[in-house]
């Protein structure tokens, strides 16, 4: 007695399957940020650095909802030069403000 097993017949080249995809493969999430936009996010992580000095507190201030604005300053900074102009007004007064050592 022999022990063989029936294997399925191999598909004919032009019916294979494509081998699978390795590693990640790019997917546009959203469409790419305008260029006044970009400027704006520039221009505001610039000032912020300048004005709260490490990037913890920077990106504390950005990306935290923020009483006063009633928003994330980044968010509000990059959707129009109103917003950037806002969020300067504030980290200007911050600058002004005399820093407590803690």
């Amino acid at each position: 007695m022999s022990d063989e097993t029936e294997l399925a017949p191999a598909a004919p080249a032009d019916e294979a399957q494509p081998a699978p995809k390795r590693g990640r493969t790019f997917r546009k999430s959203r469409p790419p940020m305008l260029q006044a936009a970009a400027a704006r996010q520039a221009r505001i992580a610039s000032l912020a650095w300048t004005t709260l000095g490490n990037r913890e507190r920077v990106m504390a201030f950005l990306n935290a909802d923020h009483a006063e604005l009633g928003a994330r300053p980044l968010d509000l900074a990059i959707a129009s030069d109103a917003g950037l102009a806002r969020v300067e007004h504030v980290l200007l007064a911050m600058a002004d403000a005399p820093r407590s050592e803690g």
